[in-house]
């Protein structure tokens, strides 16, 4: 035993093997630390975003729309952000494990605890709303809505009258939309034209739209909020 001491003390002088600083233990748990928060909160945010989306999608509208056979299953539910909650919950998982409280937890335990914990997350961020600014300024990119956003699948088929845009500017019973893919497209409002009670027409917001073309023009029946249910109809009576 005392050989073996002697050799490894030996080992430490040739080699001039010297303790790591205090500070490089705190800088590995603060980032470790930081590592687990921003997993839970990004996969907190991917829950309320699959819940905003589901909401949001208007199934009655996939078959209006003219889409591929067998799009409805593919559309039916927002797999992206579900398949985002399971790696993002997972890479949580891993974060705890390599912890040094990590042991102390069984499997069953830590993967309840990680799944309430994001779940209370996701409801803090709905309560603020975040899922739906998020929602907003993603929808500019394409990239978004092909992967992430099933309803920008359904909504934008102008050849079935259906759009999904935001309102750039609205003059003399006409309103500009610019879609989701960047086009820019007239749409002439009526007084019989429904929208949501609640639903103000302002520059920048999010839409989706009903229209009909007669002649030239595409006349707008309905317009829905972007984000979630309507809950209620009114004529616009303008």
């Amino acid at each position: 035993m005392e050989q073996l001491i002697d050799k490894t003390l030996s080992q430490i002088k040739s080699q001039s093997v010297k303790p790591l600083p205090k500070s490089f233990f705190a800088v590995k748990r603060y980032l470790w630390t930081l590592a687990l928060a921003i997993s839970l909160i990004l996969a907190g945010l991917s829950v309320a975003m699959f819940y905003l989306e589901y909401i949001s999608l208007d199934y009655e509208m996939i078959d209006k729309a003219s889409l591929v056979p067998m799009s409805w299953l593919a559309l039916a539910l927002p797999w992206a952000w579900l398949v985002l909650f399971v790696i993002l919950s997972s890479l949580a998982y891993l974060e705890f494990r390599k912890s040094r409280f990590g042991y102390r937890w069984s499997t069953v335990y830590l993967i309840f605890g990680i799944v309430l914990g994001v779940l209370l997350i996701s409801i803090i961020l709905s309560c603020g709303h975040w899922q739906e600014r998020t929602s907003e300024r993603l929808s500019e990119y394409p990239v978004y809505n092909i992967v992430f956003s099933p309803r920008a699948q359904v909504w934008q088929n102008p050849n079935d009258c259906l759009l999904a845009g935001r309102l750039m500017t609205q003059r003399d019973g006409v309103i500009e939309i610019k879609d989701i893919e960047g086009r820019l497209w007239e749409l002439t409002l009526t007084p019989e034209t429904i929208l949501p009670t609640k639903l103000q027409l302002k520059s920048g917001k999010m839409l989706k739209i009903i229209c009909k073309k007669i002649g030239d023009k595409y006349v707008i029946e309905e317009i829905r909020a972007w984000n979630g249910p309507d809950r209620g109809q009114r004529k616009l009576h303008r």
